[in-house]
């Protein structure tokens, strides 16, 4: 009872954490706002919670309400999302980390995706597959190097979302600028300021691990 207890008690305080952050009003006036980072075995806790998956679960419905209401779309009309905690769960590759007491390198992630799948952002899929069937174009920009881009496409092939053009972080283009190259950017979906653009619908998913 009492372990029970703590373990409640934990989460409610992680929720807490990760949710008592000042937010700004977006386009539309949608709540944007990137979360407190949290040490890290604290973040890993608070994402393996149900508090995590329903903040992401609600994230991806208000992101649905904006497609319904922009209404009739192009193929030409697109909407770019991050893929590290937007798409793609690390919380695995993190708690690695954490348990090895090592560092984030892409070799370490290259290793670990080798070996290991990534689970996909509560909502995330769901998301996708909807966009896609109103006719977006549907658009990923990372700051992975592209020595994971073969491990990438793997991943994303095993849960149908192969197709999807992918732009990894090459050279000195800011993730902005990549972000930009695709045509009629409507909507940034992401964790961090970098991950959106001004003008776009924007939606925020939560991360605490970074």
């Amino acid at each position: 009872m009492k372990s029970s207890l703590a373990l409640s008690l934990m989460v409610l305080c992680l929720s807490v954490a990760c949710t008592s952050v000042p937010t700004t009003e977006g386009p539309m006036g949608i709540l944007t706002h990137e979360v407190e980072v949290l040490p890290a075995e604290r973040a890993i806790a608070f994402i393996r919670s149900d508090v995590y998956t329903e903040q992401c679960v609600t994230e991806y419905a208000r992101a649905t309400s904006i497609l319904k209401w922009m209404g009739v779309v192009t193929t030409t009309t697109t909407i770019v999302l991050d893929l590290d905690e937007t798409v793609f769960s690390g919380v695995g590759f993190n708690e690695s980390l954490v348990e090895a007491g090592v560092s984030y390198s892409p070799a370490r992630q290259l290793e670990y995706m080798e070996g290991h799948l990534y689970p996909l952002v509560p909502g995330a899929r769901g998301f996708i597959l909807y966009a896609e069937s109103l006719g977006f174009t549907i658009g990923f920009v990372t700051n992975r190097k592209e020595s994971l881009s073969v491990v990438t496409a793997t991943h994303l092939d095993h849960y149908g979302l192969g197709h999807i053009p992918v732009l990894f972080r090459t050279g000195t283009k800011v993730k902005r600028d990549r972000i930009d190259s695709f045509t009629n950017v409507v909507m940034t979906v992401g964790d961090k300021d970098n991950d959106h653009l001004e003008g776009a619908q924007q939606v925020y998913l939560p991360n605490p691990l970074y």
